[in-house]
């Protein structure tokens, strides 16, 4: 029996050998519907055997020997093309040849067992061999070209996309870059592929070498975003996917990538952020940005118990201004005032608008309210200062509200409503002013109003007292000086010190007229004790921040000693130590001014700011009062008390005298006379007293 009719008639065994020899040669995983397989490969044999039957002639072999194939398309051809669509491997495609070259060879050689091997015989085996050889060459011809041809289509999808594609290897080194990422790089594919994102110059290059070995690990894409700066071009944005490439066996044995430029859609984003979050009309954050800004900055006190002081300001005759001169010159002012408002604060404070002719400013990172005191001062002098505007001179104020975290809340809402309720008692008090809230147990606008009623009777009234704290010399502890400290004997709430008072004070448009009484209370009593003792005696006063940068009134202060004809260096003023730390105008002359008056000038507090000796000495400064936490602290700490010998003993190198304030214990006094310190104050010798009971203390034994 011929090879040919053979393999017609035992077709089925055939096929029944070939799956149990092809289970062994292919994988699992590539193995398609076996119920098509077996009809693609009954059509090969039934081609092949069709071939064996039909003679061959000596020109067939010819062709043959120089590698002609048949010009039709073949069931060969076919199955290298199908393979391939089905994800087969180039291998795996030709271990199926390999089965049915083998089961077929079996097969005939069973039937042939016990018989003599016939010519006929070998010749069809030779004729079957090369059959099989021709189709597992067609097949691969076959394979290949389509892969080939799904590689270029693959190209030159890649190609015309907009979008970037991209490979890597195991180290993250480029290794394959389509057209786009090329253009978008600058340089040629040689010069990219074997370079990673270090090489190529990204700004986030550790961080994107970082996802590719994310993704490696742990075997799942990995997706972002990134910045990158083409040369000669503005920054761009890209949302990019790093996918692991996984072999058979699941190892991953490269990372492909895509990316698509973003640019437009993060300008739009921002756009739209900046929108919701910014006022359109002065480029300031608008209250939806100052309500996070102010949660953040609460939080962050309420951690670390570092001040920050929130200010209210409502801007007076707004309106007025705005119906008079139009809407546009309006929109004008409130850009205007922005500016200035912005010109009186630090970078790190933020100035924000509420909408209307309401702003407000976070105070960040404060030691104290003095620095507040100034700011606000600032604003309101800005505010007041005349407006030019299309040919028109517009005046409006403001006035401001300022409440303190976390003394007066520990929350952002309750900080914005204490700050708007301190602006309203400004208002009530009489606008283009401050106020800072006062807290009480229920605080509502009624009393506080009441309290600013009752300053404008409290003078006229004899409500107000001046007491007198003794300042020593430390080596003989025989009085001195003393400090002139104000006091409020209320008919209803009792004494009230400063701190309790002073605030509403200004508002209440009595600052100054109080103060005037305070120096010629402490001059007449200066006075009177320089004659009991037979020698000037020097007698402290306070003077704010608010007063001291107000050169009209230290002019006329200075104007008014002189006119008392005291002995000089009888009345000194104490300024606070923040008042120098400030650029208001030229502080040097003001001093001059009141020392051509007689007047000595001490910094108040000295140690609980920022300011050092030398800086003072600028200023013809006569004595520093070092601030009660330092004396405070001393007691049992070595550093803090060579920190208090070194404050001393550079002053004295200055010619500046030191009085030490809070001092309360004889080991304090002690060391302070050990360091050589001048002056002392505190409960140790005396707490502030009356007049009457001051002079008794002045009287011998």
């Amino acid at each position: 029996m011929r090879l040919s009719h053979f393999i017609m008639q035992n077709l089925e065994s055939i096929l029944v050998e070939w799956e149990k020899f092809a289970a062994t040669l292919v994988p699992e995983s590539q193995r398609a519907d076996q119920a098509m397989l077996r009809d693609h490969v009954r059509k090969m044999l039934e081609t092949i055997a069709a071939d064996l039957a039909r003679p061959e002639s000596a020109h067939d072999q010819a062709e043959k020997s120089k590698g002609h194939r048949p010009a039709t398309k073949t069931a060969a051809t076919t199955h290298g093309v199908e393979r391939l669509e089905l994800g087969f491997s180039l291998v795996s495609a030709m271990a199926e040849y390999r089965a049915l070259r083998a089961s077929v060879t079996r097969l005939w050689q069973d039937a042939h067992i016990a018989k003599p091997v016939s010519k006929t015989a070998n010749e069809d085996i030779i004729r079957f061999n090369e059959a099989i050889d021709q189709a597992v060459s067609e097949s691969v011809d076959s394979y290949s070209a389509e892969r080939d041809k799904q590689t270029r289509v693959f190209e030159t999808i890649l190609s015309s996309s907009p979008d970037l594609s991209f490979t890597f290897d195991l180290e993250g080194r480029f290794a394959y870059a389509n057209k786009a990422l090329i253009q978008l790089l600058g340089r040629p594919i040689d010069k990219i592929v074997g370079t990673n994102f270090f090489d190529l110059h990204f700004s986030a290059a550790a961080e994107m070498q970082g996802h590719i070995q994310q993704a490696i690990a742990s075997k799942q894409q990995f997706r972002g975003d990134m910045p990158y700066t083409a040369p000669g071009r503005e920054v761009e944005f890209f949302d990019f996917i790093f996918a692991p490439v996984h072999t058979n066996g699941g190892k991953v044995e490269a990372v492909a990538g895509t990316a698509r430029n973003i640019t437009n859609r993060k300008i739009a984003e921002n756009r739209n952020w900046q929108k919701a979050n910014y006022d359109l009309l002065t480029g300031l954050p608008n209250r939806r940005l100052l309500g996070d800004r102010l949660n953040q900055s609460v939080k962050h006190t309420v951690r670390t118990g570092v001040q920050i002081a929130l200010l209210f300001i409502d801007l007076d005759h707004f309106k007025e201004a705005n119906d008079r001169f139009g809407h546009d010159s309006g929109d004008i002012l409130v850009r205007l005032v922005a500016d200035r408002i912005r010109s009186c604060v630090r970078a790190i404070d933020t100035v924000a608008r509420l909408g209307g002719d309401e702003f407000t400013v976070i105070l960040q990172d404060l030691t104290d309210n003095h620095h507040v005191e100034i700011s606000a001062k600032k604003i309101l002098n800005e505010l007041a200062t005349p407006f030019q505007i299309n040919n028109n001179v517009i005046h409006i104020s403001g006035t401001i509200g300022i409440a303190l975290c976390p003394q007066d809340a520990s929350t952002a809402e309750q900080l914005l409503k204490n700050a708007d309720q301190a602006m309203y008692m400004a208002k009530i008090a009489g606008r283009n002013r401050f106020h800072f809230f006062l807290p009480s147990q229920e605080q509502s606008v009624e009393p506080i109003s009441r309290l600013i009623t009752d300053l404008r009777v409290a003078l006229p009234s004899q409500q107000l007292d001046v007491y007198y704290q003794p300042i020593v010399d430390i080596a003989t502890g025989r009085i001195v000086k003393a400090e002139a400290l104000l006091r409020w004997h209320h008919p209803e709430l009792g004494l009230m010190v400063p701190g309790q008072f002073m605030g509403p004070a200004e508002e209440a448009v009595v600052m100054d007229e109080i103060g005037n009484w305070v120096v010629t209370e402490a001059a007449r009593h200066s006075r009177l004790w320089g004659e009991l003792l037979g020698m000037p005696f020097q007698i402290n006063f306070n003077l704010s921040a608010n007063q001291f940068i107000d050169h009209n009134y230290t002019s006329t202060l200075g104007a008014y000693i002189k006119s008392l004809g005291l002995a000089p260096h009888s009345l000194s003023v104490d300024i606070k130590e923040e008042s120098f730390l400030n650029e208001w105008g030229n502080i040097s002359d003001r001093i001059v001014a009141l020392h051509d008056a007689g007047i000595d000038v001490a910094v108040d507090d000295f140690g609980s700011g920022y300011s050092s000796i030398a800086h003072l000495k600028i200023f013809a400064i006569d004595t520093i009062k070092i601030d009660r936490s330092l004396i405070r602290d001393m007691t049992g700490d070595v550093s803090n008390e060579s920190v208090l010998q070194a404050i001393i003993a550079m002053a004295h190198k200055l010619g500046i005298k030191v009085i030490a304030e809070g001092v309360e214990t004889i080991t304090q006094r002690v060391s302070l006379q050990s360091a050589d310190c001048d002056y002392a104050q505190g409960y140790l010798f005396s707490t502030p007293v009356r007049a009457d009971e001051f002079e008794k203390l002045l009287q011998p034994g």
